[in-house]
Protein backbone atom coordinates (compact mmCIF):
# COMPACT_ATOMS: atom_id res chain seq x y z
CA UNK A 1 0.00 0.00 0.00
CA UNK A 2 1.65 3.39 -0.91
CA UNK A 3 0.78 6.47 1.46
CA UNK A 4 1.54 10.31 0.45
CA UNK A 5 1.77 12.24 3.56
CA UNK A 6 1.96 16.16 2.41
CA UNK A 7 3.38 18.21 5.15
CA UNK A 8 6.05 17.27 7.37
CA UNK A 9 4.84 18.97 10.67
CA UNK A 10 4.14 17.09 13.82
CA UNK A 11 0.02 15.76 12.52
CA UNK A 12 2.28 14.51 9.26
CA UNK A 13 4.85 12.60 10.99
CA UNK A 14 2.62 11.21 13.40
CA UNK A 15 0.58 9.78 10.33
CA UNK A 16 3.37 9.10 8.47
CA UNK A 17 4.82 7.16 11.70
CA UNK A 18 1.44 5.21 12.13
CA UNK A 19 0.82 4.21 8.63
CA UNK A 20 4.61 3.14 8.27
CA UNK A 21 4.35 1.02 11.18
CA UNK A 22 1.27 -1.26 9.62
CA UNK A 23 3.29 -2.05 6.88
CA UNK A 24 2.80 0.99 4.53
CA UNK A 25 5.03 1.93 1.97
CA UNK A 26 5.32 5.72 3.04
CA UNK A 27 6.50 9.12 1.45
CA UNK A 28 6.14 12.44 3.41
CA UNK A 29 6.47 15.86 1.49
CA UNK A 30 7.79 18.81 2.73
CA UNK A 31 7.66 22.21 0.86
CA UNK A 32 10.79 23.84 3.23
CA UNK A 33 14.44 22.47 3.35
CA UNK A 34 13.29 19.96 6.45
CA UNK A 35 10.81 18.77 8.39
CA UNK A 36 9.52 19.48 11.96
CA UNK A 37 10.16 23.07 12.20
CA UNK A 38 7.33 24.00 13.74
CA UNK A 39 7.62 22.00 16.37
CA UNK A 40 11.44 23.11 17.28
CA UNK A 41 9.74 26.83 17.72
CA UNK A 42 6.33 25.25 20.24
CA UNK A 43 6.85 26.46 23.71
CA UNK A 44 9.61 28.54 23.51
CA UNK A 45 11.64 25.91 22.12
CA UNK A 46 10.66 23.78 25.16
CA UNK A 47 7.73 21.73 22.99
CA UNK A 48 4.40 22.02 24.97
CA UNK A 49 3.36 19.11 23.18
CA UNK A 50 -0.13 18.19 25.26
CA UNK A 51 -1.55 18.91 28.45
CA UNK A 52 -2.74 16.65 31.39
CA UNK A 53 -6.47 18.22 31.04
CA UNK A 54 -7.52 17.23 27.58
CA UNK A 55 -11.41 17.92 26.69
CA UNK A 56 -13.35 19.47 23.16
CA UNK A 57 -14.60 22.42 25.50
CA UNK A 58 -10.77 23.91 24.81
CA UNK A 59 -11.56 24.05 20.64
CA UNK A 60 -13.72 25.93 18.80
CA UNK A 61 -15.40 22.56 17.76
CA UNK A 62 -15.57 20.56 20.80
CA UNK A 63 -18.22 17.68 19.98
CA UNK A 64 -16.20 17.25 16.79
CA UNK A 65 -12.43 16.99 18.52
CA UNK A 66 -14.01 14.77 21.27
CA UNK A 67 -14.73 12.41 19.00
CA UNK A 68 -11.22 12.41 17.76
CA UNK A 69 -10.43 12.33 21.58
CA UNK A 70 -12.23 9.26 21.69
CA UNK A 71 -10.94 7.21 18.75
CA UNK A 72 -7.78 8.17 19.97
CA UNK A 73 -7.87 8.25 23.43
CA UNK A 74 -4.61 10.94 25.75
CA UNK A 75 -3.53 7.27 26.64
CA UNK A 76 -2.19 6.32 23.11
CA UNK A 77 -0.91 9.71 22.60
CA UNK A 78 1.36 9.29 25.88
CA UNK A 79 2.10 5.57 24.36
CA UNK A 80 3.14 6.76 20.93
CA UNK A 81 5.43 9.01 22.86
CA UNK A 82 6.97 6.29 24.88
CA UNK A 83 7.38 3.99 21.99
CA UNK A 84 10.03 6.40 20.27
CA UNK A 85 11.52 6.83 23.65
CA UNK A 86 10.31 10.42 24.77
CA UNK A 87 9.62 10.89 28.90
CA UNK A 88 7.38 13.86 29.10
CA UNK A 89 6.51 15.39 32.44
CA UNK A 90 3.80 17.92 33.35
CA UNK A 91 3.99 21.09 35.23
CA UNK A 92 1.77 23.05 37.61
CA UNK A 93 -0.35 24.02 35.12
CA UNK A 94 -1.20 20.67 33.68
CA UNK A 95 1.15 21.70 30.18
CA UNK A 96 3.44 18.47 29.60
CA UNK A 97 6.87 18.91 28.12
CA UNK A 98 9.62 16.52 27.37
CA UNK A 99 11.71 15.52 30.93
CA UNK A 100 14.97 17.53 28.48
CA UNK A 101 13.02 20.56 28.25
CA UNK A 102 13.85 20.89 24.70
CA UNK A 103 11.84 20.70 21.45
CA UNK A 104 14.42 19.49 19.72
CA UNK A 105 14.76 16.31 21.65
CA UNK A 106 11.34 15.45 20.13
CA UNK A 107 12.14 16.23 15.99
CA UNK A 108 14.77 14.10 17.08
CA UNK A 109 13.27 11.20 18.18
CA UNK A 110 10.65 11.69 15.68
CA UNK A 111 13.11 11.80 12.81
CA UNK A 112 14.40 8.18 14.05
CA UNK A 113 11.23 6.65 14.22
CA UNK A 114 10.89 7.45 10.68
CA UNK A 115 14.37 6.25 9.48
CA UNK A 116 14.01 3.22 11.28
CA UNK A 117 10.65 2.74 9.50
CA UNK A 118 12.18 3.26 6.12
CA UNK A 119 9.67 6.35 5.65
CA UNK A 120 10.94 8.35 2.23
CA UNK A 121 11.05 11.80 3.03
CA UNK A 122 10.87 14.33 0.34
CA UNK A 123 12.23 18.01 0.83
CA UNK A 124 12.24 21.23 -0.81
CA UNK A 125 9.29 19.22 -2.77
CA UNK A 126 7.75 20.57 -5.57
CA UNK A 127 4.32 19.76 -5.13
CA UNK A 128 2.54 22.37 -4.94
CA UNK A 129 0.10 22.74 -2.10
CA UNK A 130 -2.51 23.21 -4.19
CA UNK A 131 -1.82 20.37 -6.79
CA UNK A 132 -3.17 17.24 -4.92
CA UNK A 133 -5.00 15.64 -8.16
CA UNK A 134 -1.90 13.45 -9.35
CA UNK A 135 -1.36 12.21 -5.69
CA UNK A 136 -4.55 10.97 -5.03
CA UNK A 137 -5.01 9.59 -8.20
CA UNK A 138 -0.86 7.70 -7.76
CA UNK A 139 -1.15 6.71 -4.29
CA UNK A 140 -3.98 4.38 -2.58
CA UNK A 141 -3.96 7.46 -0.03
CA UNK A 142 -3.12 11.10 0.60
CA UNK A 143 -3.26 12.35 4.06
CA UNK A 144 -3.26 16.30 3.90
CA UNK A 145 -1.38 17.65 7.39
CA UNK A 146 -0.08 20.95 5.38
CA UNK A 147 -1.41 22.96 8.47
CA UNK A 148 -2.93 26.36 8.18
CA UNK A 149 -2.37 27.79 4.35
CA UNK A 150 -2.13 31.76 3.98
CA UNK A 151 -0.64 33.54 1.52
CA UNK A 152 1.46 37.28 2.19
CA UNK A 153 -1.42 38.97 2.24
CA UNK A 154 -3.67 36.81 4.61
CA UNK A 155 -5.88 35.28 1.91
CA UNK A 156 -6.63 31.24 2.28
CA UNK A 157 -5.58 28.62 -0.02
CA UNK A 158 -7.67 26.41 0.02
CA UNK A 159 -5.36 23.55 -1.13
CA UNK A 160 -8.66 21.32 -1.50
CA UNK A 161 -10.24 23.32 -3.54
CA UNK A 162 -9.73 21.27 -7.15
CA UNK A 163 -11.28 18.10 -5.33
CA UNK A 164 -14.51 19.92 -4.43
CA UNK A 165 -13.36 20.69 -0.93
CA UNK A 166 -14.85 24.44 0.75
CA UNK A 167 -12.70 25.78 3.49
CA UNK A 168 -13.67 28.72 6.44
CA UNK A 169 -11.44 31.95 6.39
CA UNK A 170 -8.44 31.44 7.91
CA UNK A 171 -7.38 34.42 10.93
CA UNK A 172 -3.97 34.37 13.23
CA UNK A 173 -4.59 32.87 16.45
CA UNK A 174 -3.18 32.28 19.83
CA UNK A 175 -1.51 35.79 18.12
CA UNK A 176 -0.39 39.52 19.81
CA UNK A 177 -3.58 42.29 19.45
CA UNK A 178 -3.21 45.61 18.13
CA UNK A 179 -5.19 48.37 20.25
CA UNK A 180 -5.99 51.92 20.65
CA UNK A 181 -4.41 52.79 23.36
CA UNK A 182 -2.01 55.97 22.76
CA UNK A 183 -0.10 55.21 25.80
CA UNK A 184 1.03 51.67 24.61
CA UNK A 185 4.47 52.89 23.74
CA UNK A 186 4.99 54.27 27.50
CA UNK A 187 4.64 50.86 28.49
CA UNK A 188 6.36 49.00 25.88
CA UNK A 189 8.22 45.78 27.42
CA UNK A 190 6.03 46.05 30.51
CA UNK A 191 4.43 42.69 32.07
CA UNK A 192 1.29 43.05 34.08
CA UNK A 193 -0.68 40.37 36.28
CA UNK A 194 -4.31 41.22 34.70
CA UNK A 195 -7.87 39.49 33.78
CA UNK A 196 -9.24 40.01 30.17
CA UNK A 197 -12.81 39.74 29.18
CA UNK A 198 -14.48 39.76 26.05
CA UNK A 199 -18.49 39.04 25.44
CA UNK A 200 -19.45 36.65 23.37
CA UNK A 201 -20.74 38.02 20.02
CA UNK A 202 -23.19 35.21 20.43
CA UNK A 203 -24.50 35.72 23.37
CA UNK A 204 -23.55 39.08 24.83
CA UNK A 205 -24.57 38.23 28.30
CA UNK A 206 -21.60 35.19 28.30
CA UNK A 207 -18.22 36.43 28.53
CA UNK A 208 -15.01 34.83 28.35
CA UNK A 209 -12.56 35.38 30.75
CA UNK A 210 -8.38 34.69 30.77
CA UNK A 211 -6.12 35.86 33.76
CA UNK A 212 -2.56 36.17 33.27
CA UNK A 213 0.49 37.90 32.31
CA UNK A 214 -0.04 40.45 29.80
CA UNK A 215 2.39 42.20 28.19
CA UNK A 216 2.71 45.94 26.61
CA UNK A 217 3.95 46.04 23.14
CA UNK A 218 4.06 49.76 21.57
CA UNK A 219 1.59 48.43 19.07
CA UNK A 220 -0.65 46.78 21.49
CA UNK A 221 -1.30 43.76 23.77
CA UNK A 222 0.83 40.57 24.28
CA UNK A 223 1.15 37.35 26.51
CA UNK A 224 -0.73 33.97 26.92
CA UNK A 225 -4.11 35.50 28.32
CA UNK A 226 -3.89 37.67 25.18
CA UNK A 227 -3.13 34.74 23.13
CA UNK A 228 -6.50 32.77 24.50
CA UNK A 229 -8.40 35.92 24.12
CA UNK A 230 -7.39 35.74 20.07
CA UNK A 231 -8.39 32.34 19.75
CA UNK A 232 -12.21 33.95 20.79
CA UNK A 233 -11.98 36.92 18.40
CA UNK A 234 -10.25 34.71 15.70
CA UNK A 235 -13.15 32.65 15.85
CA UNK A 236 -16.16 35.90 16.05
CA UNK A 237 -13.97 36.73 12.93
CA UNK A 238 -14.39 33.48 11.04
CA UNK A 239 -18.23 33.83 12.01
CA UNK A 240 -19.02 37.38 10.77
CA UNK A 241 -16.39 38.52 8.92
CA UNK A 242 -15.18 41.11 10.73
CA UNK A 243 -12.41 41.42 13.17
CA UNK A 244 -11.91 43.38 16.30
CA UNK A 245 -13.80 44.15 20.04
CA UNK A 246 -13.17 45.80 23.13
CA UNK A 247 -11.06 44.13 26.30
CA UNK A 248 -11.77 45.27 29.81
CA UNK A 249 -8.82 44.15 32.00
CA UNK A 250 -8.73 44.55 35.81
CA UNK A 251 -5.25 44.83 36.82
CA UNK A 252 -5.04 43.39 40.30
CA UNK A 253 -6.96 40.30 39.22
CA UNK A 254 -6.87 38.36 42.33
CA UNK A 255 -8.11 41.49 44.69
CA UNK A 256 -11.95 42.34 44.39
CA UNK A 257 -13.17 45.65 43.58
CA UNK A 258 -14.62 45.97 46.88
CA UNK A 259 -11.12 45.16 48.83
CA UNK A 260 -9.20 47.02 46.55
CA UNK A 261 -11.07 49.91 47.94
CA UNK A 262 -10.37 49.66 51.35
CA UNK A 263 -6.75 48.56 50.42
CA UNK A 264 -6.29 52.09 48.80
CA UNK A 265 -7.97 53.68 51.61
CA UNK A 266 -5.25 52.29 53.64
CA UNK A 267 -2.05 53.55 51.80
CA UNK A 268 -3.94 57.02 51.62
CA UNK A 269 -4.24 57.14 55.25
CA UNK A 270 -0.87 55.12 56.46
CA UNK A 271 1.57 55.50 53.98
CA UNK A 272 1.26 58.56 51.20
CA UNK A 273 -0.97 60.87 49.58
CA UNK A 274 1.69 62.20 47.16
CA UNK A 275 0.49 60.73 43.71
CA UNK A 276 4.17 60.17 42.70
CA UNK A 277 4.67 57.49 46.06
CA UNK A 278 1.20 56.03 46.03
CA UNK A 279 1.33 53.51 43.58
CA UNK A 280 5.03 52.35 44.30
CA UNK A 281 5.11 48.81 45.57
CA UNK A 282 1.65 48.07 43.78
CA UNK A 283 1.94 48.95 40.12
CA UNK A 284 4.89 48.94 37.50
CA UNK A 285 6.04 52.94 37.82
CA UNK A 286 5.02 53.72 34.31
CA UNK A 287 1.50 51.97 34.52
CA UNK A 288 1.30 54.38 37.58
CA UNK A 289 2.14 57.32 36.07
CA UNK A 290 -0.19 56.73 33.13
CA UNK A 291 -3.30 55.98 35.56
CA UNK A 292 -2.38 59.38 37.33
CA UNK A 293 -2.37 60.73 33.89
CA UNK A 294 -5.69 59.36 33.06
CA UNK A 295 -7.18 60.65 36.11
CA UNK A 296 -5.54 63.97 36.41
CA UNK A 297 -3.41 63.03 39.71
CA UNK A 298 -0.54 64.08 38.44
CA UNK A 299 1.55 66.46 40.46
CA UNK A 300 -1.50 66.89 43.34
CA UNK A 301 -2.04 65.12 46.76
CA UNK A 302 -4.44 62.23 46.35
CA UNK A 303 -7.82 62.65 48.42
CA UNK A 304 -10.62 60.07 49.64
CA UNK A 305 -13.15 61.10 46.47
CA UNK A 306 -10.12 59.93 44.47
CA UNK A 307 -10.24 56.21 45.64
CA UNK A 308 -13.39 55.23 43.94
CA UNK A 309 -12.14 56.28 40.61
CA UNK A 310 -8.34 54.61 40.95
CA UNK A 311 -10.14 51.31 41.97
CA UNK A 312 -13.13 51.90 38.58
CA UNK A 313 -10.16 52.49 36.40
CA UNK A 314 -7.93 49.62 37.76
CA UNK A 315 -10.55 46.71 37.31
CA UNK A 316 -11.80 48.65 33.99
CA UNK A 317 -9.43 49.09 31.28
CA UNK A 318 -10.67 48.80 27.94
CA UNK A 319 -8.95 48.39 25.09
CA UNK A 320 -10.22 48.77 21.39
CA UNK A 321 -8.58 45.89 19.48
CA UNK A 322 -8.64 46.62 15.96
CA UNK A 323 -6.60 43.51 14.41
CA UNK A 324 -4.21 40.93 15.25
CA UNK A 325 -0.90 40.95 14.29
CA UNK A 326 0.24 38.99 11.07
CA UNK A 327 -0.03 35.38 10.57
CA UNK A 328 4.16 35.07 11.00
CA UNK A 329 3.56 35.75 14.65
CA UNK A 330 0.27 33.74 15.58
CA UNK A 331 1.07 29.64 16.71
CA UNK A 332 -2.01 28.93 14.72
CA UNK A 333 -4.06 30.05 12.52
CA UNK A 334 -7.86 29.47 13.12
CA UNK A 335 -10.17 28.42 9.90
CA UNK A 336 -9.75 25.65 7.10
CA UNK A 337 -11.18 22.64 5.75
CA UNK A 338 -15.07 22.56 6.87
CA UNK A 339 -15.68 19.78 9.59
CA UNK A 340 -19.18 19.23 7.60
CA UNK A 341 -16.92 17.63 4.56
CA UNK A 342 -15.39 15.12 7.07
CA UNK A 343 -16.13 12.12 8.30
CA UNK A 344 -13.64 12.16 10.86
CA UNK A 345 -10.85 12.67 9.63
CA UNK A 346 -11.58 11.41 5.76
CA UNK A 347 -13.26 13.24 3.53
CA UNK A 348 -16.79 12.70 2.61
CA UNK A 349 -16.30 13.50 -1.07
CA UNK A 350 -12.82 11.01 -1.88
CA UNK A 351 -12.61 8.32 0.48
CA UNK A 352 -8.84 7.87 -0.68
CA UNK A 353 -7.73 11.40 1.03
CA UNK A 354 -7.58 12.48 4.87
CA UNK A 355 -6.88 15.61 6.35
CA UNK A 356 -5.39 16.36 9.81
CA UNK A 357 -4.37 19.30 11.87
CA UNK A 358 -4.18 22.88 11.30
CA UNK A 359 -5.57 21.78 7.70
CA UNK A 360 -8.85 21.54 9.19
CA UNK A 361 -11.33 24.15 11.10
CA UNK A 362 -10.38 23.04 14.27
CA UNK A 363 -8.08 25.34 16.38
CA UNK A 364 -7.38 25.54 20.90
CA UNK A 365 -6.22 27.49 23.70
CA UNK A 366 -2.92 27.73 24.40
CA UNK A 367 -1.44 25.43 26.81
CA UNK A 368 -0.89 22.18 24.65
CA UNK A 369 -3.87 21.55 22.85
CA UNK A 370 -3.07 22.52 19.26
CA UNK A 371 -0.41 19.90 19.04
CA UNK A 372 -1.91 17.39 21.11
CA UNK A 373 -5.22 17.51 18.23
CA UNK A 374 -2.10 17.43 15.68
CA UNK A 375 -1.05 14.35 17.29
CA UNK A 376 -4.09 12.58 17.59
CA UNK A 377 -5.19 13.94 13.73
CA UNK A 378 -2.23 12.05 12.26
CA UNK A 379 -2.40 8.79 14.07
CA UNK A 380 -6.22 8.32 13.55
CA UNK A 381 -5.81 9.17 9.75
CA UNK A 382 -2.39 6.60 9.76
CA UNK A 383 -4.56 3.91 11.09
CA UNK A 384 -8.08 4.56 9.27
CA UNK A 385 -5.67 4.01 6.06
CA UNK A 386 -4.13 0.83 6.75
CA UNK A 387 -7.26 -1.04 8.44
Amino acid sequence: MKIAVIGGGASGIAAAITAARQGAYVTLYEQSDRIGKKILASGNGRCNLSHKNMSGKFYNAPEYVDGIYKLVPPSEINEFFKSIGIITYADGEGRIYPVTDQSSTILDCLRNELNRLKVRIVTDSPQKVTDYLPLVIEYDFVILASGGIAGKNGAYNNPLKELGHTATEVYPSLVPLVTDKKWLKAMNGVRVDAKLTIADHRSPSTVHQEKGEVLFRDYGISGIAVFNISAYMARHAGESGRYGGVIKMELLPNIKKSDLIILLEDRLKNLTENSEEFFTGLLNKNLSAIICDELGLTHRRISENDIELIAELMKGIYINVYKPKEFLYAQVMAGGIRLTEMDTVRSRLNDKLFVTGEALNVDGLCGGYNLHFAWASGILAGKLCTS
